[in-house]
């Protein structure tokens, strides 16, 4: 025996009686009505790290005594006339179980030895044993003795049941043992789990199995929530989910709302907890872990999955509403935890095609959004298309499943995109991920009339920066969705954005009105009708640029990368009157502007038109002296097209760039001609990279 197991042993009898004789933390019946100390008789950290020390280092025979007298300490009860109290309330229980975790963790440090493994499985099978053999049949019923206790008694006295060999404090119930029993075990099965690199055999199994046993009779949410984390999906799909769920709901509801407490949970005495501000979010993960587990199961299981999904999603809803309204900053932070956790979970379930609760047969996660999109082979479209609708663009491999599945994703998601519209932006994975999946939902499964719908919605005054800006964020990811409603309704909000001193307003106003443009320019040849629109909006916007630019709102090269899309979209159509409309308006804006933005607009230009174009370029570069020395070509043949315009380099440098670069084949070899007939007519000039 080693010395350490020697000192173990002989600190054992002392900390047996210690768990034996602990005060109590309330009076005994018959006692007087002022409650005693409910001091611990040694530092917490001591105990509960006394606790983990023996559970791991006594030797196995002695083990079954300890346990034993773990379970029966009177230091683990609340209060003999309120056998099931919350658990929320008692820091004690809720640190005994952690204590009990982190033996298997500190056990399994040393887990690759094949000895090691051996003995730690043989370690459990002993503890799970000597824990699983206290069941209630085994006790007779305790009860306090008509003598034996004084009026100032606070010890507890043992008596031996007639039943079984185990002795109960006449402190301790049967209820309260089992209970402290069931708490064990659950801190067992974390550090179990926690401890991946050992396959733990039947025993584990057990234990779970015990523990569904134990909820099934519970009513304690903390039991539940913990019974939840460690045990096995399939095995928690054993139970009726219905009323745990529906009481889950009605407790985070009245923390949310500051509501009584619901007559299901009078149990749960939360606000004297000192986990009072982490029980919601507590409460959300076990939402939410259930919620994929039943989407996951039979038939009656995802039945329950979408009732709840569509408790849960109006929850959140007003939730949303309410956090928007509200002036109090009080427990936002935790409330909106709570949203995005709960939302990411249903939008999980809805874009996995594992589940039978999604429509879509398969989401990738890569789009214009910049996180998934349907890629799936049919071609069915659920829109109206009798009614008058501005340019949409579908996902053109887009499935759709039965009608009633398709509104109620599409309901989902919308309402998703309004609590995001509630609550202020996050720069977190999370909340990004939450809002692109969102929108790919919509896309895929929202008609255009229901976007506008939400539009309407969310536009309804007073709208703050903020929301404005969400609001064209939305036009603009889903522009190919919006119906001729959808669109004037933003262009309306646009109008007035593009004025606005709010960066972020004004740059989303921006981008939306770019984005229209390009999805009416993709349209073109197979919408005529749409022809007016275009030019109108691009003529528009053109002026605008050409405006703000010369104010000095926009910077020269933000100026220039939207400049690029609209020659881009107006390549599009037939008519090439508008490349050269928006070519002469150039002539309105600063020097270095115009050329820098001419030079960008190039691969743009009509083939057939292409020399002319570069001499007139070339004679602005030469008159106004844009010709530095030293150009070295293989230097601009190594650098990327369009770089200088990006970094300010000279217009030269960049001209020779996009012509060797930027342009077709034959554009190319048009272009190197002429620039080397420009070149000799200039002297032999080049420019600096």
């Amino acid at each position: 025996m080693s010395s350490t197991t020697s000192e173990t042993l002989s600190l054992l009898p002392q900390f047996l009686s210690l768990l034996n004789s602990s005060p109590l933390p309330f009076p005994l019946p018959s006692t007087s009505s002022s409650s005693p100390s409910s001091s611990l008789p040694i530092p917490p950290d001591t105990l509960y790290g006394g606790i983990t020390h023996f559970l791991t280092s006594l030797p196995l025979s002695n083990l079954p005594e300890f346990i034993q007298t773990l379970i029966s300490s009177p230091l683990w009860v609340s209060n003999p006339n309120d056998p099931e109290p919350s658990i929320w309330t008692s820091s004690r229980l809720r640190n005994l179980s952690e204590s009990v975790s982190q033996a298997p963790i500190l056990l399994t440090q040393d887990g690759n030895s094949r000895k090691t493994r051996k003995e730690v499985k043989k370690w459990l099978n002993i503890v799970g044993n000597e824990i699983l053999k206290i069941q209630p049949h085994l006790f007779d019923e305790v009860v306090f003795p008509q003598s034996g206790i004084s009026e100032n008694s606070m010890g507890p006295k043992q008596y031996e049941s007639s039943s079984s060999k185990f002795v109960t404090p006449d402190s301790i119930g049967v209820v309260q043992m089992m209970r402290v029993r069931d708490i064990i075990i659950l801190g067992l099965l974390r550090g179990l789990n926690q401890s991946s690199s050992i396959n733990w055999g039947k025993m584990k199994d057990k234990l779970e199995n015990e523990s569904v046993v134990n909820l099934s009779q519970s009513k304690d949410l903390w039991i539940l929530c913990e019974t939840v984390e460690v045990v096995e999906d399939r095995k928690l799909l054993l139970l009726d989910w219905k009323d745990r769920l529906h009481s889950l709901e009605k407790h985070l509801l009245s923390m949310f709302s500051n509501s009584p407490t619901p007559p299901t949970l009078t149990d749960e005495n939360v606000e004297n907890s000192d986990m009072e501000e982490e029980i919601p979010l507590r409460l959300a993960k076990t939402m939410s872990k259930m919620l994929m587990a039943l989407s996951r199961g039979e038939e009656r299981h995802r039945v329950l999955a979408w009732d709840c999904l569509d408790r849960w999603t109006d929850f959140m809803l007003c939730l949303g509403r309410e956090l928007e309204k509200s002036q109090a900053k009080e427990g936002v932070e935790m409330k909106i935890e709570v949203l995005i956790l709960l939302s990411s979970t249903i939008l999980d379930i809805l874009l996995d095609p594992s589940r039978h609760l999604s429509f879509t047969s398969a989401v990738t996660l890569n789009t214009s959004h910049g996180l998934g999109r349907n890629t799936s082979t049919s071609t069915t479209d659920h829109r109206d298309s009798s009614s008058e609708s501005y340019p949409t663009i579908h996902s053109p491999n887009q499935t759709m499943g039965p009608p009633t599945s398709r509104w109620r994703t599409a309901n989902v998601c919308l309402k998703f995109l309004e609590v995001l519209a509630s609550i202020p932006k996050r720069d977190t994975l999370e909340y990004t991920k939450l809002l692109y999946g969102s929108l790919d939902l919509a896309e895929s499964s929202a008609s255009p009339q229901e976007i506008t719908h939400l539009l309407r919605r969310l536009m309804i005054r007073p709208i703050s920066e903020e929301k404005k800006a969400f609001v064209l964020t939305l036009g603009e990811q889903l522009v190919h969705c919006l119906d001729a409603d959808g669109v004037k309704l933003i262009l309306t909000l646009t109008e007035e954005c593009l004025r606005s001193p709010e960066k972020e307003t004004f740059q989303a106003a921006h981008a939306f009105i770019l984005a229209l443009i390009q999805s009416a320019s993709s349209t073109l040849e197979s919408k005529t009708d749409q022809k007016a629109f275009f030019e109108a909006i691009l003529k528009y916007y053109a002026l605008i640029l050409i405006k703000q630019c010369s104010k000095g709102r926009i910077p020269t090269d933000d100026f220039i990368s939207a400049y690029v899309i609209l020659v881009q979209s107006a390549s599009r159509s037939s008519d090439t009157t508008h490349i050269y409309y928006l070519n002469d308006l150039l002539d309105t804006v600063d020097e270095r502007s115009m050329i820098k933005t001419k030079i960008a607009i190039l691969p743009h230009v009509p083939i057939y038109d292409l020399v002319g174009y570069l001499d007139k370029l070339g004679k602005s570069i030469s008159t106004t002296g844009h010709t530095p020395e030293n150009h070295d070509g293989r230097r601009a043949e190594n650098r990327s097209v369009g770089e200088g315009v990006r970094t300010g380099g000279d217009e030269v440098g960049e001209l020779f760039k996009v012509i060797s670069g930027g342009l077709s084949d034959e554009g190319k070899q048009i272009g190197m001609k002429w620039w080397f007939t420009w070149q000799r007519g200039n002297g032999g000039m080049r420019a600096r990279l």
